[in-house]
């Protein structure tokens, strides 16, 4: 345990210290942030020191870029032979937006063909 003493007696010095430590050793912010979470729960609940939650700051998450695919490699996705089941499914997302899980959710009485619409259910 980090601190060797009940949590209880804890400090803002050593909420701090704890903090620099997870830091330090390599640990991922959604992993700190949940200890962080975890330790308010704790001081505010089960301690009765809501006082003590201040003291713990939460990570900000590093945003993720998305991958873009180029018009050639969309061009090579469409042109490139497949079952027909598998093209349509491919234009059907593409065309309108859906998810993968919407996708494979589609069924024949999904499709409105009359007024050009899809019903997509639990997007």
């Amino acid at each position: 345990m980090f601190l060797g003493r009940s949590p209880a007696t804890a400090t803002a010095d050593d909420l701090r210290r704890f903090q620099v430590h997870q830091s330090k050793a390599g640990i991922g912010p959604a992993t700190i942030n949940g200890s962080a979470v975890a330790f308010r729960f704790v001081f505010r609940v089960t301690l009765d020191r809501p006082d003590m939650g201040r003291y713990l700051t939460l990570v900000p998450l590093p945003g993720r870029l998305r991958t873009v695919l180029s018009p050639e490699e969309v061009t090579r996705l469409f042109w490139r032979p497949l079952p027909a089941s598998s093209s349509a499914a491919l234009s059907v997302a593409c065309g309108a937006g859906l998810r993968v899980s919407e996708v494979a959710n589609l069924k024949v009485s999904d499709i409105d063909g009359d007024r050009m619409l899809l019903r997509v259910e639990q997007g």
